[in-house]
């Protein structure tokens, strides 16, 4: 059964580092990464309390930047897939040690 997990994760692997969205995220980040008043509002942002008009103001500002919300999207997904996955190996590991 471990071979078998690890040739499914390998597949899993593939298929992630070849998705069209997942190949985007480099791109995405070097565009954020060069534009300044972005990065300027994110780093303010950071430093706001989250009940303060600006923090509000500057967030919603952050969030009309199309690059960055592609990016948050897709980093996203890749969060919930990776935990799921590693939610069933959790369990499988588990099933493994009770028996």
């Amino acid at each position: 059964m471990t071979e078998e997990i690890i040739n499914k994760l390998d597949e899993i692997t593939k298929i992630i580092e070849n998705d069209k969205d997942n190949k985007k995220i480099p791109i995405l980040k070097k565009k954020i990464e060069n534009n300044k008043e972005l990065i300027s509002k994110i780093e303010k942002v950071k430093n706001n309390d989250i009940y303060n008009a600006e923090y509000v103001k500057l967030k919603e500002e952050i969030l009309k930047n199309k690059d960055y919300k592609n990016y948050q999207g897709i980093e996203n997904d890749l969060y919930l897939i990776t935990k799921q996955i590693t939610n069933i190996l959790n369990t499988l590991k588990e099933k493994s040690d009770c028996k």
